[in-house]
């Protein structure tokens, strides 16, 4: 006789694995359980109320919807028959492809591997891209932000620090784009694309919720718990969401909490 679990995808960020036998949803708990770095000298691991762990699978069976690759091939090598329920709306994504020509007439040719990333974003939808210093980081987002924008969906841009943003809106008007700023005295958010960093955001989060498409710049640098409030709370329903770094987090926590809010390494 066949096992069925259930997945119901009831956001951009979480969905819920029901369904399973009590042992299997207790591996999944423990399996997605990750120690935090230091853990062993926080006072709540010494006076014995956390064992230091951050839970990336609830035991009611919440987990992040970015995950399910890692989590599936459990449930098929248990020999679960997977009912997907999707609650989300549909959407259309865009359809077409950037080519190094898209800027031409503002002067901008995209050199072959920004054109690359920029492809596989679209055709993924989400995702990380490793991008060393030099690498024209800007010149992808800006490349990102121009399909999706055309395309009909707001894209919103967070960086590190004001100067980014004053850099970072600058670049993209250079590239054409309607852009604003939200940061200090500016909130230009009435704007196809808009740039603003992680503090301004936290003052204000429910502005996420107008976007349709999210890149993190510098995304290694974001918190756990910023990036898990801003982006998979406030920004549960952003359909489409991408960081791009030059490295990864080294704790593995940490890593886990960006790739379960953006998308694998693309």
């Amino acid at each position: 006789m066949s096992k069925q679990c259930y997945i119901t995808v009831r956001d951009e960020t979480f969905c819920y694995v029901t369904g399973l036998a009590p042992c299997d949803n207790d591996f999944l708990w423990n399996k997605f359980g990750i120690h935090v770095d230091g853990y062993f000298f926080t006072p709540q691991y010494k006076l014995g109320r956390w064992d230091g762990k951050i839970r990336f699978f609830e035991k009611t069976g919440k987990t992040f919807l970015r995950i399910l690759d890692s989590i599936i091939p459990y449930l098929d090598k248990w020999d679960y028959d997977i009912v997907i329920q999707d609650e989300r709306a549909p959407i259309t994504p865009p359809s077409e492809q950037i080519t190094a020509d898209h800027f031409k007439e503002y002067g901008i040719t995209l050199r072959p591997y920004q054109v690359e990333a920029i492809n596989l974003a679209l055709e993924a939808g989400d995702g990380i891209f490793l991008m060393a210093t030099g690498a024209g980081k800007t010149s992808v987002t800006a490349g990102i932000c121009a399909m999706y924008s055309e395309a009909g969906f707001k894209t919103l841009t967070i960086v590190p620090s004001v100067d980014l943003v004053n850099q970072t809106a600058a670049w993209y008007r250079v590239c054409g784009l309607d852009t604003g700023e939200y940061c200090g005295d500016k909130k230009n958010i009435h704007h196809w694309n808009v740039v603003s960093t992680w503090q301004s955001l936290q003052n204000n989060p429910k502005i996420l919720e107008g976007f349709h498409c999210i890149i993190v710049d510098e995304c290694h640098g974001a918190k756990g718990d910023v990036l898990k409030k801003l982006i998979n709370d406030n920004g549960k329903n952003a359909h489409f969401r991408f960081g791009v770094t030059g490295t990864l987090p080294t704790g593995e926590a940490e890593k886990m909490s960006v790739l379960s809010a953006l998308g694998n390494v693309r």
